[in-house]
């Protein structure tokens, strides 16, 4: 096996697991002494300091252990509405890169400050675009041949209404 296989099943894997752990963390409900769901639980904390021009994200307890993330060198990349809810949602490049592309986080406002993340994955060259539905389409470009820039994988992400997440939708060889 290449080099470049090897590197596209540990994606699919990291990618896989991660879904795998977001929707059973997601589907939990963590009960109070008072038996009442806290609506916290899942969701992160975004705040903008005005004065040193710097964003924090605060992780929810039981995600902390599976969010791949760099806050330290957190950056802005876009806003828009990702799931046509009518919300400024968040799409964050998270420092962390490698040969598999670097980290992109994308956060759907629930509330005040509160956001819950609905993709977190490496991308090589992203583009966002926008569906006839208005939601957007997350889309990830790499070569399939080194050195061969005519052949590209288009890797496509989906917005899933009913799961509040980008999944992977389909690749695409484009010559």
């Amino acid at each position: 096996m290449n080099t470049k296989t090897v590197a596209k099943i540990a994606l699919l894997f990291l990618f896989f697991l991660l879904n795998t752990k977001e929707n059973t963390v997601v589907g939990q409900n963590q009960n109070t002494g008072s038996n009442q769901e806290n609506p916290h639980n899942n969701l992160f904390t975004i705040r903008y300091d005005q004065t040193d021009s710097v964003y924090t994200i605060t992780v929810p307890q039981e995600l902390s252990s599976q969010f791949m993330c760099e806050t330290e060198n957190l950056r802005l990349d876009q806003t828009g509405d990702f799931n046509a809810d009518g919300k400024d949602d968040i799409v964050f490049f998270m420092g962390a890169c490698g040969t598999g592309g670097c980290v992109y986080g994308v956060f759907l406002h629930e509330y005040d400050i509160y956001y819950r993340l609905a993709f977190n994955e490496y991308l090589k060259c992203p583009a966002f675009e926008t569906d006839k539905k208005g939601f957007y389409i997350i889309k990830s470009f790499e070569e399939y041949e080194a050195y061969n820039p005519e052949k590209i994988i288009e890797s496509i992400y989906r917005f899933n209404k009913k799961k509040q997440v980008f999944e992977f939708y389909k690749s695409v060889i484009n010559e």
